[in-house]
């Protein structure tokens, strides 16, 4: 569990360190772009206190959703474990940036219409509004990490 925590730590500081400055904020109205107040103070949050939940297809562990911090909003962090042969849903897009680590398993990444090989280590950036998702190949449970977010006080990137 140490090194679970570790690299769910390291997608944290990455998720943070990719919001300093936003290219497209600068075309939406500044009103939009009004900071919003933190309400994630510094703490532990174990995985029995996060948001658990399942689906047939997968079990769901959410530590943050929704949430502010000094940088960033819309702030999603937690696990998901995908059962052989399915995905969570279709190639999506949303207006949050994204990172996906694959922690265990192997698996089809799509990104932008392509398909890759998903396998044990791997991180996918995903950039506002790009075509993205993960569908478990193996014989076994896939689990992955997710942080996804908007920047507080930058506007919401628009299509």
């Amino acid at each position: 569990m140490p090194r679970l925590l570790l690299s769910f730590s390291l997608l944290a500081a990455l998720a943070a360190a990719g919001c300093a400055s936003d290219p497209l904020a600068a075309s939406a109205p500044a009103p939009c772009c009004a900071p919003l107040a933190p309400n994630v103070p510094s703490q532990l949050i174990r995985q029995a206190d996060g948001k658990n939940s399942e689906l047939p297809v997968a079990k769901l562990h959410f530590a943050l959703e929704g949430a502010t911090t000094r940088s960033l909003r819309d702030l999603l962090i937690g696990s998901i474990e995908l059962a052989p042969g399915q995905q969570l849903h279709p190639p999506h897009v949303h207006a949050e940036e994204e990172f996906l680590w694959l922690a265990s398993g192997s698996g089809v990444w799509s990104l932008a219409g392509r398909e890759f090989a998903a396998e044990q280590g791997d991180l996918l950036y995903i950039e506002p509004w790009v075509e993205h998702g993960l569908t478990n190949t193996g014989a076994a449970p896939l689990t992955f990490f997710v942080v996804k977010w908007n920047g507080n006080g930058h506007a919401v990137p628009t299509r």
